[in-house]
């Protein structure tokens, strides 16, 4: 296959996963949005299970950690080590921003990435 045919078949499969994409996103939000209705229902009836037309929806509520006061939960990670509390990935913009100010961020690589981008003339 020549660089050509390489360059149209990346775009006309890039094209065609990308119109998946935008209907398999707007089908996503579509079921979210009956979840979330579904679940006011529920909650407002106070009815944890529903069954219809050989379907069952059973509601049960589930304890979900939440960060109040950040300061507060630093330092109590500060003071036991306990990092596993959070999760290990860096924010790229915030790094790059530094990078940019000049600031050297200790223990960060800057590894090259090779990008290539195709656009339709």
């Amino acid at each position: 296959m020549t660089t050509n045919n390489k360059l149209q078949t990346i775009f006309d499969k890039r094209n065609e996963r990308l119109t998946l994409q935008k209907k398999c996103n707007q089908l996503e939000q579509e079921e979210k949005d009956l979840m979330y209705e579904l679940t006011k229902e529920m909650v407002s009836h106070g009815t944890p299970c529903f069954q219809l037309y050989g379907y069952t929806a059973n509601m049960e509520v589930k304890d979900t950690p939440t960060a109040e006061n950040w300061p507060q939960l630093l330092e109590y990670i500060k003071e036991t080590g306990s990092v596993d509390l959070l999760q290990k990935r860096l924010t790229e913009s915030a790094v790059k921003a530094r990078w940019t100010a000049g600031v050297d961020v200790p223990g960060v690589l800057n590894i090259p990435k090779h990008v290539i981008t195709i656009t339709k003339d």
